[in-house]
């Protein structure tokens, strides 16, 4: 593991203080919300990673991926769940994880859990949508020592009322070159055409906050 607690909480701190210089004492209490989220997240990067690992030169099938998430439970071929999350596997080297919850704000950072693992992380664009109560995206090209680079795009959207649900959706694609700008804009992406709460993209933008 690359970060310990205490390492990751004091860079969380530096990039909250960084974006909002009056946050005061509160960036403590997120910081430690945003480890216990990244703790939660493990299982899922430790599946994203071992598939990546794979990539370099295995088949990535379906059959093939299936098979290399034993940690996961299959009710049909493609379809499973690790804990809370839903995964299905797409067409050569395509995974998505699923989460929803009436009310919730959230309970997974993946993009902390991968961070902590040694994943180095580039964003290649963030769609911008109408309102917040829509969610935020972030689209990145993911590397680590001893995996294939692969694409990732990490979607959230915290339940804005008590009676809709919150949402946490990671898509990625393995084995494929990264999507240029036309590509992004065009929803040609993993994940991308639209999601359920957020249809309508205004605008891309370079970078953005982390989705959580």
């Amino acid at each position: 593991m690359v970060e310990n607690e205490e390492a990751f909480t004091l860079r969380c701190i530096e990039e909250i203080a960084a974006r909002w210089p009056n946050s005061g004492n509160w960036s403590g209490d997120a910081c430690r919300v945003k480890w216990e989220w990244a703790a939660t997240a493990g299982p899922m990067a430790e599946a994203i990673i071992g598939l990546a690992a794979m990539a370099s030169g295995a088949s990535l099938s379906p059959e093939a991926m299936q098979a290399a998430l034993p940690q996961v439970a299959w009710s049909s071929p493609g379809e499973g769940r690790l804990g809370d999350l839903g995964i299905t596997l797409g067409d050569e080297g395509g995974v998505s994880f699923h989460w929803e919850e009436m009310g919730s704000e959230g309970r997974y950072n993946l993009i902390g859990a991968l961070r902590i693992r040694g994943v180095r992380l580039t964003t290649l664009g963030c769609p911008i949508y109408p309102g917040a109560s829509m969610g935020a995206e972030k689209v990145m090209r993911a590397e680590a020592e001893g995996v294939a680079p692969f694409t990732i795009t990490v979607y959230s959207r915290p339940a804005p009322v008590g009676f809709s649900p919150g949402i946490y959706s990671v898509d990625v694609q393995l084995g494929a070159p990264a999507p240029d700008r036309a590509a992004l804009e065009a929803g040609v992406y993993p994940g991308g055409g639209g999601r359920a709460f957020a249809t309508d993209v205004q605008s891309w933008v370079e970078e953005c906050p982390d989705p959580d």
